[in-house]
């Protein structure tokens, strides 16, 4: 029998990899931001509930939290992004 936890942690780096992504992103035009807003989505596609069953984590858990930081990565740029623009002013 084979060893489950490298692909367990192979999945979880997904995961990881993809709250990477959003945090580290200076633009909503970033294309890794962009990927990952559509990957999370407003509601956890099919793609989404495969990688956190792969990863052994329940996406109706891991879907709000990662739907509730992409919302505020989406707050935060939108206020800088009109701070920038008062400044320009």
């Amino acid at each position: 029998m084979s060893d489950p936890i490298p692909e367990l942690r192979l999945w979880q780096a997904v995961l990881w990899r993809a709250n990477q992504d959003l945090q580290a992103s200076e633009s909503s035009r970033d294309r890794e931001f962009q990927d990952v807003r559509r990957w999370i989505g407003e509601y956890p596609s099919r793609d989404f509930r495969e990688v956190c069953m792969m990863a052994n984590l329940e996406p109706d858990f891991v879907h709000p939290r990662l739907h509730k930081a992409l919302s505020e990565k989406l707050e935060r740029l939108a206020a800088h992004r009109q701070r920038k623009n008062f400044a320009a002013e």
